[in-house]
């Protein structure tokens, strides 16, 4: 489950039962806002999992025309170390809603010359 749904519940985790109890809160049924993508997935890894590895990247998408490629690794954005975001704000900034930002690599992707 991803943060667009959690985000509509209060989760308690019941460690004794092995289990997760979501409760609707006051967003539970508000429509979802229209989602955009630059067409790019990322995992963190890590031991702060401060480590943005591309994993895979949509053909046509503004990630592929600007050269992404599986195996990246982000170095900076925005002149900022990648190891000072989080995985959230790194998804937020590189969302396609118009804002340009400026993100360094890692070329060790795969088919690089």
């Amino acid at each position: 489950m991803g943060q667009r749904i959690l985000q509509r519940f209060t989760t308690t985790h019941d460690y004794p039962r092995s289990r997760i109890v979501l409760e609707p809160n006051a967003d539970s049924f508000k429509p979802f806002a229209p989602r955009t993508t630059f067409g790019l997935s990322l995992i963190s890894d890590g031991p702060d999992y401060t480590t943005f590895t591309v994993t895979a990247v949509l053909r046509d998408s503004p990630a592929a025309s600007i050269g992404f490629k599986v195996g990246d690794v982000l170095a900076t954005i925005d002149d900022k170390p990648a190891a000072s975001w989080t995985l959230g704000q790194v998804r937020t900034a590189l969302a396609a809603d118009g804002t340009n930002h400026t993100v360094d690599m890692i070329c060790v992707g795969q088919d690089r010359i």
